[in-house]
């Protein structure tokens, strides 16, 4: 079976990871230790290997370090912002509680600065990284203090930030625990990290799908895979490996609308309403599950660097 096409991105997902391609038959399935754990991983499908313990799954034939992936066809306005609004506010506001208002903030991967600009109107210092020259240059025209180097290369100084952001950007990196490190590194204790990110559990069973039946017929594409798909479990391990504490993960709410354009003849509108039905069900399984299984598509991962007062920050 090959890999259905991503058709969100131009082309294939080279802006990504590289070349997709099934595996040769016939060869022998050699076990590597897991970039993440350090257990075995072994191959999956489509040139992923996938970790037997943490359950990560990693595309591993990375190439160099991609901006963000242009989307044809699209509005990337509704991408990066307006489908995310809702998110970013609330998210905002919750860490207003938990960590107080006009705290310093850096949004790595943060494309047209939206985010940023967000943070700003209520009060907060807020910066950005970005590395495709387009977006950065744009932050830059708009008035924004925004790094357009990797996060590795910029040798912040450390202990410069109360709460760092990563909106869908850990898939997409070389390797993710040196962005983490460093991330962890340039934190002030007891700061905090947020990060959202696509859920392996829910993207594993759609990219299976959407080439069968229903999904085929209306050619909608609910699933994707970048260079790491992450479970509960394997950024969780992340996390805490990088040394982070009281690590919190929970089903994301949806977007809005369909920013991707999944849902192909179905609609937005069509896409809205099972989205949202989706979260719903989510949330269900989580706390019948006494928050142990989520199968949201986004997972949003809190952490806190650890500080010389212990203790939970929920």
């Amino acid at each position: 079976m090959t890999l259905p096409p991503a058709y969100r991105l131009k082309g294939d997902m080279k802006n990504i990871c590289g070349t997709l391609a099934p595996q040769a038959g016939g060869g022998v399935n050699i076990s590597v230790p897991c970039p993440i754990c350090g257990e075995n991983a072994s191959e999956w499908k489509y040139g992923f290997k996938r970790c037997s313990a943490c359950g990560i799954v990693y595309f591993s034939e990375k190439g160099e370090l991609s901006p963000a992936p242009s989307y044809e066809r699209l509005n990337e306005k509704q991408i990066y912002f307006s489908s995310n609004v809702n998110i970013f506010s609330g998210w905002l506001e919750r860490l207003e509680k938990i960590i107080g208002s006009g705290k310093n903030l850096l949004d790595i991967g943060c494309a047209y600065g939206d985010f940023i600009k967000l943070a700003l109107s209520r009060g907060w210092t807020a910066e950005g990284i970005e590395i495709s020259p387009e977006m950065a240059g744009h932050c830059k025209s708009s008035g924004l203090k925004v790094y357009d180097k990797d996060i590795l290369e910029l040798n912040l100084a450390a202990g410069s930030y109360d709460v760092i952001t990563m909106w869908a950007v850990l898939s997409l990196v070389r390797e993710p625990q040196p962005e983490l490190s460093e991330a962890f590194r340039i934190l002030k204790p007891g700061g905090l990290v947020l990060v959202r990110d696509y859920n392996f559990l829910f993207h594993k069973l759609a990219v299976s799908l959407q080439n069968t039946g229903f999904w085929k017929l209306f050619n909608a594409r609910p699933g994707i895979l970048h260079n790491w798909n992450f479970t509960p479990k394997s950024i969780k391990f992340l996390l805490k490996k990088t040394g982070f504490e009281n690590i919190k993960i929970i089903n994301s709410r949806p977007t809005t609308g369909d920013p991707y354009a999944t849902g192909g003849r179905l609609g937005s509108g069509f896409v809205s309403v099972f989205k949202n039905l989706y979260y719903f069900v989510s949330q269900m399984v989580y706390f019948v599950s006494f928050g142990r299984l989520l199968i949201s598509p986004s997972l949003i991962a809190i952490a806190k660097k650890p500080n010389t007062c212990r203790g939970s920050i929920y």
